[in-house]
């Protein structure tokens, strides 16, 4: 609806309406609920999703920008179709009208756990033991030490330490 092309799509000198409520005036009712609806969605999901955009001043920045961009695209597109500011505002008043309507749920979803907010376990420190105290003790095998004393590695055929000499040749 918003990008359909008219009847002489790229070859009509793009128009832009600038004036504010100069078109709403000769507008369908049908124009007129369709661009109430086109950000109505983003309106009203997008605070459900993301706590930063649970504010409505920052809803409709954010749909009036989407609006101008989609604006912006018609002009330049030239699909035979007017750029209006109307459009505009129209698009931002559905976009805060539908944020206004699932404002009741924007605390639920913002104090509701989510999978992806859990955070990992902090990670464990390592104590430092002072030089004195490391000698004082009975020496504790390092993770180092301990594999050495475990063998070599053995992680196939052909490996080093498996066989007991070097790799076979093929064919001979």
């Amino acid at each position: 609806m918003t990008m359909l092309p008219g009847d002489g799509a790229g070859t009509a000198p793009a128009r832009v309406s600038l004036i504010p409520l100069r078109d709403l005036l000769t507008m369908s009712t049908g124009q007129v609920v369709g661009n109430l609806l086109v950000f109505a969605a983003l309106g009203f999901l997008a605070p459900l999703r993301f706590a930063a955009l649970a504010s409505v001043p920052r809803l409709l920045a954010l749909a009036a920008s989407c609006s101008a961009l989609v604006e912006t695209a018609q002009y330049v597109l030239r699909p035979d179709r007017v750029s209006s500011v109307d459009d505009v505002l129209l698009n931002t008043a559905g976009a805060g009208l539908a944020a206004l309507a699932s404002r009741p749920w924007w605390r639920a979803a913002a104090t509701a756990p989510s999978p992806r907010s859990r955070t990992a376990p902090a990670p464990r420190r390592r104590t430092v033991r002072p030089r004195h105290a490391a000698r004082a003790s009975a020496p504790s095998p390092t993770p180092r030490k301990a594999r050495r004393a475990a063998g070599p590695r053995r992680s196939g055929p052909g490996s080093r330490g498996c066989g007991g000499g070097p790799p076979r040749r093929r064919g001979a």
